[in-house]
């Protein structure tokens, strides 16, 4: 009767650890909202050490992951989805072009999506380029399925580039091209094929401010996507972009602009200046045509002075820089920032590159925009004016 009850009690003992035994063998990792986790191994990486680059405020910082037999594990407070890139710091995968320098290639980095509250795992094998891509949620495995076409064409891309540096020709030239646009329609095939996925949203935004499709093909692929697209800071932008596509072209009223102008911390506001022309010119100082062609834009200014009115954008600076640069150069027009209470200019009026103008006349309609430096506003500005 004891041995019976004894038996059963050692069975009954069994019975209940057995769910602790097994919790331990499948333990989920807790993640907090506010972190991310990224984890992995990645056959042949045999770097110390990994480099990432992130943005806080408004000051680029990096960060290292130490990486141990291949394998890596770093945890990282984060504000919402981010798009990252890490530099595995291995020579094998830079694209390094004769007589110095590299081609910069998404095939060089570890691409993923860092989520808040979210573990990635990256797995996956180094050679020639990062053959290595994220899992772990839905968002990153729809990443990895559209990285593992990408990733390889980016490579042999970047490595004809690169050759071409050295030995151009026509052939080589022509199968560049060849890539680009195979590249390009892998995109737009992707996001047909997924306008629920966030990474539709990511890649559109992208293409958009690379230019590599024209504005009218990128308002169709948004307005195909729109009403599937989950809440995500991509789409949120993309947005703001395709919004700027639609409001900012020729013959379109100017939207208002309401900001401060930092030179004199003053309010301005264009509505202010209907009555003269107006020129709006994105710019920064890390820009080389912005800066070069900002002389005969002073001229112009003063020129003109009785019918002409001219605002900057900065784009990249802060405000002491842009201060002291403006002083320095007595260009004393009004200058507003890229980023200012919660108006990204560059977003609003789909700005993809620098210089960019845009010309408003007395009306406040648009009757130019251009990126890119040259004669071309000048010379409209004399016809206009004179």
């Amino acid at each position: 009767m004891k041995r019976n009850l004894c038996n059963r009690l050692i069975i009954w003992a069994v019975y209940a650890l057995l769910p602790l035994v097994m919790m331990s063998c499948n333990e989920v990792e807790v993640v907090k909202p506010n972190e991310f986790v990224l984890k992995g191994t990645i056959e042949g990486l045999n770097s110390p050490y990994m480099l990432y680059y992130y943005k806080q405020d408004n000051i680029w910082k990096a960060d290292t992951i130490k990486v141990e037999d291949a394998s890596f594990y770093y945890k990282k407070e984060i504000d919402e989805m981010t798009y990252m890139k890490i530099n595995p710091k291995m020579e094998s995968v830079v694209v390094s072009v004769e007589g110095g320098g590299y081609i910069p290639a998404m095939s060089s980095y570890i691409n993923f999506f860092a989520i808040p509250g979210h573990v990635t795992e990256v797995n996956g094998h180094i050679k020639d380029f990062v053959a290595a891509y994220p899992s772990g949620n839905s968002e990153n495995e729809d990443l990895a399925m559209l990285h593992k076409v990408l990733v390889p064409l980016s490579n042999e891309a970047a490595r004809l580039r690169a050759g071409m540096n050295s030995e151009p020709n026509e052939q080589s030239q022509d199968k560049y091209e060849e890539l680009m646009h195979q590249i390009t329609d892998v995109k737009r095939h992707f996001i047909r094929g997924n306008p629920a996925s966030v990474v539709s949203a990511y890649y559109l935004m992208d293409m958009i401010t690379r230019r590599e499709l024209k504005e009218e093909k990128a308002i169709e692929l948004y307005d195909l996507i729109k009403e599937e697209q989950p809440e995500s800071p991509f789409f949120e932008k993309l947005s703001q972009r395709i919004a700027g596509a639609r409001a900012i072209k020729v013959n379109n009223e100017l939207p208002e602009i309401e900001a401060v102008n930092v030179l004199e911390n003053t309010r301005f506001s264009s509505s202010d200046l209907k009555g003269k022309y107006l020129l709006i010119d994105f710019w920064g100082t890390w820009c080389g045509p912005c800066v070069a062609e900002m002389p005969k834009i002073k001229e112009y200014y003063l020129k003109y002075e009785d019918k002409l009115e001219i605002v900057g954008v900065n784009n990249g600076d802060n405000i002491s820089k842009i201060l002291d640069y403006t002083s320095s150069k007595e260009y004393t027009w009004p200058q507003l920032m890229d980023k200012q209470e919660d108006f990204v200019y560059t977003s609003k009026f789909n700005v993809v590159g620098f210089p960019t103008k845009i010309l408003v006349d007395p009306e406040g309609k648009i009757i130019y925009k251009k990126t890119g430096g040259g004669e071309e506003i000048f010379e409209m500005l004399d016809e206009l004016l004179n």
